[in-house]
């Protein structure tokens, strides 16, 4: 039978709602094949397979902190590293098994630290403290937030911290803030010295083609730190002055490194831009999708080979992992660990209005623009005041019936008198020139 005139238009609008329908779909549920597009678009499609790679080539390598010092690697340091990934990768894991396989992983790391040769930080030479004292801190407080028990740990750390107070009271850590975060966790008091802010990158408000990757390294590590190194989403570090310059530099620099294939300084820029919820910018993504280029087939990240000759096997323990655990983290707080927020109140959440903002950071500016100039501000030299003065004088001196003008001059030359005086009967008044603006001079810094 055929349809009527009034059931043809409302046939036709099903048939199209259909057929879009299935298109949407089509255009959805089918990755695309094209290299090029599945590399700009990593976190949806290729994450996974990345977090797994990374994740067996991490469960197949070996780290005995002690063994390692004998074959020139910084065993204490690695013990670090390979503790780090695995807690970001039981803080984004949901699945009941992963978590058991994880924390098996992590207990056999646990037994290596409890060993007694492991503590030796009271017998080993100067040198060797100074190069394993933040790592032997970090240990202990990655195992604390892995669940481990670490009274034994804790006892010896108490043991060393004389000497390590002796140690940065003779020679300050560069980065003070980083040994403070360790401080507060453990309930010590913290000395002086790492009150101090002389180390800080971020005060110096570098262009961005003034940056090195030492001084890039230095820049992320005080985004982290103000996180506690991504385990909080909220800061009260950073004021406004610095958010609006970190998100100015940045992305400048992802790129940057991103095109000269620094893939651990890239991974450290990409996880400071996920702190601050800079998601948004398309250097971001380009961030991402050069990380998950870049990985290995085995799993891991970095091009080492080069001194596999010298370290044999080692090259994955002092190179390999570290690049493979920064990267690993930057991937899965950018996907698993939800970060990308996007409600206005999260947001505003790395802003605190609450904090006053430094006075010597937001006029910074000053000095380094005007080399030579101070500003007025505690602790510097005061500007000259004399022009001030001779405005509050010549206040004064109106309710007399004087007046006179005192211009700002040069150091050493005397003000003059502007003004002179004409009669007109027994009265007197007072015609005078305009007075000029106040000039305020900078103190020169010899």
């Amino acid at each position: 039978m055929r349809p009527s005139a009034k059931r043809l238009p409302l046939l036709v609008l099903v048939l199209r709602f259909a057929m879009g329908a299935a298109l949407l779909i089509g255009l959805t549920g089918c990755p695309s094949e094209d290299p090029e597009s599945r590399a700009r678009a990593p976190i949806g499609v290729r994450h996974h397979e990345a977090m797994q790679a990374a994740w067996s080539w991490l469960d197949g390598l070996e780290v005995d902190p002690v063994a390692l010092v004998d074959r020139g690697v910084q065993g204490k340091k690695k013990l670090a590293e390979i503790l780090g990934a695995y807690l970001y990768l039981l803080r984004y894991s949901t699945d009941p098994s992963e978590r058991l396989r994880l924390l098996g992983r992590v207990r056999e790391f646990a037994v290596q630290a409890n060993r007694p040769e492991y503590h030796n930080m009271l017998q080993c030479n100067l040198r060797e403290f100074n190069e394993n004292r933040m790592s032997y801190l970090r240990v202990a407080w990655l195992l604390d937030q892995l669940g481990q028990d670490t009274r034994f740990y804790q006892a010896k750390l108490v043991e060393m911290r004389p000497r390590l107070e002796a140690v940065i009271a003779m020679r300050p850590p560069v980065q003070p803030f980083r040994i403070a975060v360790y401080y507060d966790h453990f309930g010590w008091e913290k000395p002086e010295v790492l009150y101090a802010s002389e180390g800080s990158v971020l005060d110096r408000r570098l262009p961005k083609a003034r940056y090195q990757p030492m001084t890039g390294y230095a820049l992320t590590h005080e985004v982290s730190a103000a996180f506690l190194y991504g385990l909080r989403r909220t800061q009260d570090a950073l004021v406004r002055d610095d958010l609006d310059y970190l998100r100015w530099v940045l992305p400048g620099l992802v790129v940057r490194f991103a095109a000269q294939s620094n893939i651990d300084l890239v991974a450290e820029l990409v996880s400071a831009m996920t702190y601050l919820e800079l998601h948004r910018l398309p250097a971001y993504r380009t961030g991402i999708a050069f990380l998950v280029r870049s990985q290995n087939p085995n799993g891991s990240w970095g091009d080492y080979e080069q001194y596999r000759a010298t370290y044999g096997d080692g090259v994955d323990q002092k190179f390999y992992l570290h690049t493979t655990m920064v990267t690993l983290r930057a991937l899965l707080e950018a996907h698993d660990g939800a970060w990308l927020r996007t409600d206005a109140a999260a947001a505003a959440a790395t802003r605190p209005a609450a904090k006053p903002p430094n006075p010597r950071r937001s006029h910074s500016w000053l000095t380094r623009c005007l080399p030579g100039v101070e500003c007025a501000l505690p602790g510097h030299r005061q500007l000259d005041r004399r022009p001030a003065q001779a405005v509050e004088r010549d206040r004064s001196e109106r309710t007399q019936g004087q007046r006179q003008l005192f211009r700002a001059s040069a150091p050493g030359e005397r003000g003059e008198r502007a003004a002179h005086r004409s009669r007109q009967g027994d009265a007197s008044t007072v015609v005078a020139a305009r007075e000029p603006e106040p000039r305020f001079e900078f103190v020169q810094v010899r």
